[in-house]
């Protein structure tokens, strides 16, 4: 059976990446319209005008960006470097019934949207458990929270983050990552010798 090569990624000049952050810098300050051939404005959706600022803001950090059509179909390969999983993990996911797919002969193929349902799902349970776990560490008075407004450093820790935490609502998270990345003392690690 003959190897098909992953397609290569496109690199964005530094021109193309100069012109994103400024329609990014543009299209947060202001609702962006759509102007017809005889030159009627129109204001896009709310839905529509999210969507473009998350697309650009994912684009202005360097994430790669890809539409794809609610019923395109994926194979194991593509759908597991979606997921970030390996093949096989994938593979055991759709035997278990946890991701609807169907046979194309005797290959697998998964929906685009039964995939992103999944993984919505998978995320929200971790994001669940993640701010379970943050609460009860805070209830333990295993960490106590920062005052993230006097911290002038606060803009490079949510970069760090991946700034997908807002301050107000993830305080513990944030807090958690701030002392890691502040610790001077690193672990030994202990070797049977």
């Amino acid at each position: 059976m003959p190897h098909k090569e992953a397609e290569p990624s496109l690199a964005i000049s530094e021109a193309d990446q100069r012109q994103v952050q400024e329609l990014y810098q543009k299209i947060q300050k202001s609702r962006a319209r759509l102007v017809g051939p005889d030159g009627k404005t129109q204001n896009l959706p709310v839905s529509l005008y999210e969507f473009l600022v998350k697309l650009i803001g994912d684009l202005c950090e360097g994430q790669s960006v890809a539409i794809v059509q609610n019923d395109a179909q994926l194979t194991t390969v593509e759908g597991a470097r979606m997921l970030g999983v390996s093949r096989q993990f994938l593979i055991k996911l759709l035997e278990r019934g946890d991701i609807p797919h169907h046979m194309v002969g005797t290959h697998r193929r998964i929906y685009v949207r039964d995939l992103l349902a999944y993984k919505a799902k998978r995320d929200g349970r971790r994001n669940e458990f993640l701010n379970e776990l943050s609460r009860k560490e805070q209830e333990d008075g295993l960490y106590e929270l920062a005052d993230l407004e006097e911290m002038p450093d606060l803009p490079e820790v949510l970069s760090a983050v991946g700034d997908v935490c807002s301050p107000s609502a993830n305080k513990t998270r944030i807090t958690r990552t701030i002392e890691t990345m502040s610790s001077k003392e690193r672990p030994r690690s202990v070797g049977a010798g």
